[in-house]
């Protein structure tokens, strides 16, 4: 048997029980089949070799994997929503025409969390090294670490003690403060996904997107009772930061009593935290944030991390928060919160947020009138007063003239919309968007670029929050990827895996048949395996096998 990596500890071994750790190598193939992941031992990106299924729900599968270039483990999620989409014997992803349009805007909220994790300098975060699209899907590649998670390590010590829970508590805090900034939410905040090391430094890891953390959201969704918020068991409430507020303040809970709190949906206002007021040497003020931020009503809860963090660290002697933020300067998520798996939840109305203006007031969606509203109550008023004419000139800033009739007639305005941001997109994710096509006509320029995926917008054109009135251009910049790759290596493998790798490598090639090799199977490449290749002007012969007399046959034919 040639010398393959164990798909449990990854080290070399010609055996199927591994002689390093003792694992049998067919267990872990048949896990994988079972939660129709890759195989063990596929290779992403031609350096990361899969091993065994770490975790799988109901929007991706996490392997653990081996990095051959730079020759280390790491862990690799994938996106793969199970009702979404089916695993084909190739390892890609087929997606069917109903469910094309959620399967591409759900995984463009995949990717936009794990670039914002990646883009994060918070050393509290799992490190994201990697994101890459492969047949017909999304991974990311993240550090792995040999520590045990928060609730391994409260169940093997016990109730922490006050200064060792505040710590882990901040550093909570601080690890997310970049995510909520960006605009995205946690939504797993429990035991399972915080790491824990010797010195009690944390890693926050489990990132999804809402989704999968909001029951009713057209997956199958992963909660965690206990710490998941009221409002994620429902798919028609509103979530933000105050929902990783509520995750917060349960993990706080826990750690400090070693408890558990009933499921969220199941929880009532004013119900008491049982044993936290008792614990000796706990400040009154702690007690208090924690209670208030695992209210179940999520508008009378902390509402932000920043507000929890000053909480907890508020003293007889005034507040004394870790974090300076002027009073015009705190993070308000109420309308500034993507929510993610717009597609599938059909909410519109909810998926695309404008930039608040400096200084102005946050104000609840549902409590607020629209522009429209405002302005035909006007009209109205300005109407039934006799002062129309004048009246709508100084509101629009241009005159009508209305015609003279005993009963008011109501004038009506296109309703504008904004341009949204597309910078950072996958194109294919803005031109299948149906709500996108309706309100706006794009219009793309490719361009080469080293530092920029393959089909991600680079640039826009007007930019984003430009008002618009009827349906007009929007010019995208997208990249093609580096105008010069390196050569895959391709000879020995069958020819469409050949032909679809330098599809999307974007390489031209030319086919030369050749009875000196099996067929169907790639012998020899006009260029070798790591030479540089100008995608602008370099043709690659490709040199495939051919049945004897195929090519006199194709001749003759012709």
């Amino acid at each position: 048997m040639e010398k393959q990596r164990c798909p449990y500890c990854l080290n070399l071994s010609d055996q199927n029980i591994c002689p390093t750790c003792g694992e049998e190598r067919g267990i872990a193939e048949a896990e994988n089949t079972r939660a129709h992941g890759r195989a063990v031992g596929n290779i992403l990106a031609g350096r990361y070799q899969i091993g065994k299924v770490l975790h799988f729900n109901g929007e991706g599968i996490t392997y653990l994997a081996y990095d051959n270039q730079e020759n280390i483990r790491v862990e690799i999620r994938e996106y793969f929503p199970g009702n979404l989409c089916r695993r084909q014997p190739d390892g890609s992803v087929l997606v069917g025409d109903e469910t094309l349009l959620a399967f591409k805007s759900l995984m463009f909220d995949f990717t936009d969390m794990y670039k914002a994790v990646a883009e994060s300098d918070s050393s509290g975060l799992q490190k994201v090294r990697e994101i890459f699209l492969e047949q017909g899907t999304a991974y990311a590649v993240c550090e792995l670490y040999d520590l045990p998670t928060l609730a391994q390590y409260v169940r093997e010590n016990g109730a922490l003690s006050v200064m060792e829970s505040k710590r882990i508590m901040l550093e909570l805090c601080s690890a997310l403060t970049p995510i909520h900034r960006g605009g995205l939410i946690h939504g797993g905040i429990s035991p399972r996904n915080i790491l824990v090391d010797e010195e009690s430094r944390i890693r926050v890891t489990g990132f999804s997107t809402l989704s999968l953390r909001t029951r009713g959201s057209g997956i199958d969704c992963e909660l965690y009772p206990g710490f998941s918020a009221p409002e994620q068991y429902e798919a028609n409430r509103w979530q933000g930061s105050w929902t990783d507020v509520y995750g917060i303040g349960a993990v706080a809970y826990h750690m400090l009593t070693g408890r558990y709190l009933p499921q969220g949906g199941d929880r009532q206002a004013g119900e008491a935290l049982p044993g936290l007021r008792e614990l000796p040497g706990l400040p009154g003020s702690m007690a208090s944030t924690i209670e208030k931020a695992l209210c179940p009503e999520s508008e009378h809860r902390i509402q932000s991390i920043e507000e929890f963090s000053a909480g907890i660290l508020q003293s007889q002697q005034g507040n004394t928060s870790v974090f300076s933020i002027k009073a015009n300067e705190t993070l308000i998520l109420d309308e500034q919160t993507r929510v993610l798996g717009k597609a599938v939840r059909q909410e519109p109305e909810k998926t695309m947020v404008l930039p608040e203006k400096p200084g102005a007031s946050p104000k609840k969606p549902t409590r607020s009138w629209s522009r429209k509203k405002l302005a035909l109550a006007v009209l109205l008023f300005l109407l039934a007063c006799g002062g129309a004419a004048v009246g709508v000139s100084a509101l629009i800033g241009t005159p009508i003239h209305l015609p003279s009739f005993s009963r008011p007639q109501v004038v009506t305005f296109p309703e504008p919309h904004y341009v949204p941001s597309l910078e950072g997109r996958y194109v294919e994710t803005i031109t299948s968007n149906a709500e996108w096509s309706d309100l706006f006509q794009f219009s793309i320029k490719y361009v080469y670029d080293d530092s920029i995926p393959q089909g991600i917008v680079i640039s826009q054109s007007p930019d984003a929050g430009v008002k618009m009135i009827n349906k007009g251009y929007v010019l995208l910049t997208v990249s093609r990827g580096p105008q010069n790759v390196k050569m895959p290596g391709l000879v020995g493998s069958n020819l469409d895996f050949a032909l679809k790798t330098l599809g999307e490598m974007g390489i031209r090639y030319e086919l030369v048949g050749s009875e000196e090799y099996p067929p169907g199977i790639v012998g020899k490449t006009s260029v070798v395996e790591g030479q540089t290749i100008d995608k602008t002007r370099d043709i690659v012969q490709i040199y495939v096998g051919e049945e004897p007399g195929e090519s006199e046959e194709s001749e003759s034919e012709s």
